[in-house]
């Protein structure tokens, strides 16, 4: 077999274009390329209880992204919600809340939280439930508490307009709170 040599229009040279026999009607027009579709980034990878799982931008629309602490290196949000997630801690482990000291409660929990580009907190729900509404409650309150939020940096406010963070919180034996 012979190995073609492509030109300008993209066909093998050894092929040649045959004319239609006089009379034929013209060929079709080929038809037109396909739109260019607009590209997203590729969602960032999964990470363990700390999933970003969607955006409400204040632009045109954006991507959708998943995301996690630990294999989120390199993406736009990564450092905004780590930098969430030790601030709320810290408002959580010096305003420890009484009600769950005096009661000795300690769980686990997931919260759903909506921070708006300018740090405002939108919402803060309770994705699943430690079983206690006491350490439930508390969870909420501090995230409340610890609001507003720095503003996004730029790169990240002009990708999205808000992050949508599912972050699971732990209260501990010890009388501690602690985001992973």
């Amino acid at each position: 077999t012979r190995n073609p040599t492509i030109n300008s229009r993209g066909r093998p040279r050894w092929l040649k274009r045959h004319n239609p026999p006089p009379g034929a009607p013209p060929p079709a027009a080929p038809p037109p390329p396909p739109a260019p579709q607009r590209r997203h980034p590729p969602p960032p990878p999964a990470i363990a209880n700390a999933n970003l799982l969607t955006t409400q931008p204040s632009a045109p629309p954006q991507p959708t992204p998943s995301t996690s602490t630990t294999a989120a290196v390199g993406v736009s949000w990564a450092g905004y919600v780590e930098d969430w997630r030790h601030r709320v801690e810290e408002i959580g482990n010096r305003n420890y809340p009484a009600e769950v000291r005096q009661q000795n409660l300690f769980g686990s929990l997931e919260l759903q939280v909506t921070i708006r580009a300018d740090g405002a907190l939108l919402d803060v729900s309770v994705r699943r439930s430690s079983g206690s509404s006491v350490l439930d409650q508390a969870a909420m309150r501090i995230v409340r508490q610890a609001a507003p939020y720095p503003p996004f940096p730029s790169k990240l406010a002009a990708e999205y307009g808000s992050l949508q963070v599912v972050r699971k919180w732990t209260f501990t034996t010890a009388n501690q709170l602690a985001g992973s």
